[in-house]
């Protein structure tokens, strides 16, 4: 079961105005981004190579 909190407060799943994501990810692809899930993957991915890096060196 899912925890409730006030609408707005930042906990949410969903934005309480769902055209909040809308507009991120429009204001994105007109910058030129990725498509956001695609930006978070590369993101993750990068931080991952290096945080291995680092764990080899650290070895």
């Amino acid at each position: 079961m899912k925890a409730r909190h006030r609408e707005g407060d930042g906990y949410g799943d969903e934005p309480s105005n769902p055209s909040t994501r809308d507009y991120a990810v429009k204001s994105l692809q007109q910058a030129g981004a990725a498509p956001v899930t695609e930006a978070g993957d590369a993101a993750g991915r990068t931080i991952s190579r290096s945080v291995t890096a680092t764990q080899a060196v650290n070895r």
